[in-house]
């Protein structure tokens, strides 16, 4: 069991699955937005994946992701000036 997730935050990814639930977005590209606190019952972590087609945040287990080994920068800009935000709001 892992006790950190193997694929980051912002990396992109293609969907490999032929499960019933993500069949849907087999051979899709998205980007990783969000991750499990702690693993799933099956040792690896699961992953809210952004469908760039789609436009929808979908549930992905870690088996069913294949890193391209780029990361979303937009998504990473867009994160960042979400934390200013947020640490901006709860400053004062």
């Amino acid at each position: 069991m892992a006790d950190t997730p193997a694929i980051p935050f912002h990396a992109k990814v293609r969907v490999r699955s032929a499960s019933p639930g993500t069949r849907k977005i087999d051979g899709r590209l998205g980007y990783v937005a969000g991750i499990t606190e702690r693993p799933l019952k099956e040792g690896q972590f699961g992953y809210g994946v952004f469908v760039y087609d789609l436009e929808r945040v979908w549930c992905c287990a870690e088996a069913e992701l294949e890193p391209t080994g780029e990361v979303d920068e937009e998504a990473v800009r867009n994160s960042e000036l979400q934390r200013q935000r947020l640490a901006a709001k709860h400053a004062g």
